[in-house]
């Protein structure tokens, strides 16, 4: 295909996406296109199964929804290409660079294009991935099962409720990787690199350990039994405890709190944990809204997804916490110690109050970040509308995308170069 028959093609299917007269779905099936610059090209649903589709430029392409079944994309630049939803089962990927591209619900199992021969009892051949370059990629809920990920870059992945099982990973980069309820049933992960990574409920049921570098790691929720028997090092890996490794009156505690919570105040009694020592504890997903935890050694704890509007955790050491999600609504940090802290896509915005009637007062309850210790923290995706950031200290934080919109950021030690990052809304901060 030359590329005046491809610019043809793309302009009708930009119409036919647009449902504007003349257009037409672009149909690329086998066609080869091996080598084409085609940067920022708009080619969601278009149908490119079989395509030769090697050392092309599809940087920041528009690939959602594409079937890609069989494609060969060796060898392309994929940088910041959006692949939600794309059929890549059977695609070749090798050495394929796709740093930066999201790939949300992808499906990358096996696939084969039919032959002659077919119904011969043989197996579709996995994937190909090997040597790609997947780095900081969003591959969340995709389907990588048998996928053939052997010396691939995975590193800063977010591969949350990603499905990788019977995937060969063998020596392939996953540092600082996030593994949120990843499924790595009898996936190999022999001499794999998973440090500095986030394993949080991974199942590894039978999977290959031999050789697994988990050091600086951090594994929650994870059955040990399997790490174990493979007789890895964890002496660098950070593990956090279950809660039911508490003391018993905490447990106490959490149990009324949560009562209380559910019941509305009916029932159970408001958590009063100011000074405990709750260190590296799993406490994701809970319900501590309203709980007083000031003063709390709380390093390391994982709160991730957890519901802790209008909590207070002023003054308490939170360094390397996990609030990855969390909803810190109304909540108060002021003077905490947050350093190296997640908070990446947490909301901190106000909290409407209502009167003792129970209807609106038109006043809000925003969160208090007063002096608090952000250094090195991860605000990325993070709502910080209307939060009150007096005097604190955002030293190397992490705020690509975070919104500051009409945030108080008066005194506050922060890289004005790196507010260019965060959300346009930044432009109304105080």
């Amino acid at each position: 295909m030359t590329p005046d028959q491809l610019v043809t093609v793309l302009k009708a299917h930009l119409l036919w996406l647009n449902r504007r007269t003349g257009g037409a779905r672009a149909d690329l099936g086998h066609a080869d296109l091996a080598g084409m610059y085609l940067p920022r090209s708009d080619l969601r649903k278009a149908l490119l199964g079989g395509a030769n589709l090697s050392n092309c430029v599809l940087w920041e392409a528009r690939l959602e929804e594409a079937d890609l079944f069989c494609a060969n994309l060796e060898s392309a630049d994929l940088k910041k290409a959006n692949l939600t939803g794309a059929n890549l089962r059977g695609a070749r990927l090798r050495r394929t660079d796709l740093t930066g591209a999201v790939l949300t619900g992808a499906d990358f199992r096996p696939g084969q294009l039919a032959t002659a021969d077919m119904g011969s009892g043989k197996k579709d051949p996995a994937t190909d991935l090997s040597h790609a370059v997947l780095r900081q990629s969003g591959l969340r809920k995709a389907n990588m099962e048998g996928v053939d990920l052997s010396m691939a870059t995975l590193s800063d992945c977010d591969l949350t409720e990603t499905i990788l099982r019977t995937a060969k990973l063998n020596r392939a980069n996953l540092s600082h990787a996030r593994l949120d309820r990843t499924d790595l049933t009898r996936a190999d992960l022999t001499s794999a690199n998973l440090s500095g990574a986030h394993l949080r409920r991974v199942i590894l049921t039978g999977a290959k350990l031999d050789g697994l570098n988990l050091h600086g790691a951090r594994i929650v929720g994870v059955e040990m039994a399997e790490l174990e028997a493979a007789r890895i090092d964890l002496s660098g890996a950070q593990i956090i405890r279950s809660q039911g490794a508490l003391a018993k009156p905490v447990q106490e505690v959490l149990r009324a709190h949560f009562l209380w919570v559910e019941t509305r105040g009916a029932k159970g009694v408001r958590a009063d944990m100011s000074g405990a020592d709750m260190s590296e504890t799993d406490l994701s997903g809970a319900m501590l809204g309203g709980a007083v935890l000031r003063s709390a050694s709380l390093n390391g704890a994982d709160f991730a997804g957890a519901k802790l509007s209008m909590s207070d955790f002023s003054g308490a050491e939170l360094a390397r916490a996990d609030f990855h999600e969390a909803d810190l609504t109304g909540v108060n940090f002021s003077g905490a110690n947050l350093a190296e802290a997640n908070l990446a896509g947490a909301k901190l915005t106000a909290v409407p109050l209502r009167g003792p009637d129970g209807k609106p007062s038109g006043r809000t309850w925003p969160a208090n970040l007063v002096r608090a210790i952000l250094r090195g923290a991860d605000l990325s995706r993070a709502d910080l509308t209307g939060a009150d950031l007096t005097g604190a200290d955002l030293t190397g934080a992490r705020i690509a995308g975070t919104i500051f919109a009409d945030a108080r950021l008066n005194d506050a030690k922060v890289d004005r170069q790196r507010l260019s990052q965060a959300a346009p809304a930044i432009k109304r901060a105080v």
